[in-house]
């Protein structure tokens, strides 16, 4: 019941937002109604994104690491955690169809639970040289 309850507050948050309706967003939050997470989207079409979302609390308590996964939203989470305290930096990838490249989109770091950082953009993010 307590699982459900996160998932439905966290669902609730994403829905209530119009992150990435207008292109390509990457951010992170921490410390969200019991949440921290670290997210890269586009409700447009499907991309190949990576996400790698680090939560500290103090010392490097553990990472969250999604894989290359063809998908809208690439979004590493871990409910339960984010009650104050937290730091999460986020790390967004992303392969270019065009070039089949790998590209560095940015890193986010957060200790709160803004819902700007990143929800509003329109448009593509700068992208990055790739590797």
């Amino acid at each position: 019941m307590q699982k459900s309850i996160y998932l439905l507050v966290l669902t609730l948050l994403s829905i209530n937002t119009n992150a990435a309706f207008n292109g390509l967003s990457y951010h992170s939050r921490a410390n969200c109604a019991g949440f921290n997470e670290s997210i890269t989207w586009d409700a447009r079409w499907y991309r190949t994104y990576a996400t790698i979302s680090d939560h500290f609390y103090g010392r490097n308590v553990h990472e969250i690491k999604l894989t290359w996964e063809d998908t809208w939203r690439s979004a590493a989470y871990h409910y339960a955690e984010g009650y104050g305290g937290w730091q999460v930096i986020g790390s967004h990838w992303m392969v270019d169809e065009r070039t089949a490249r790998s590209f560095y989109l940015g890193t986010t770091n957060v200790v709160n639970c803004s819902i700007y950082d990143g929800w509003w953009d329109s448009g593509s993010p700068k992208l990055n040289k790739g590797i």
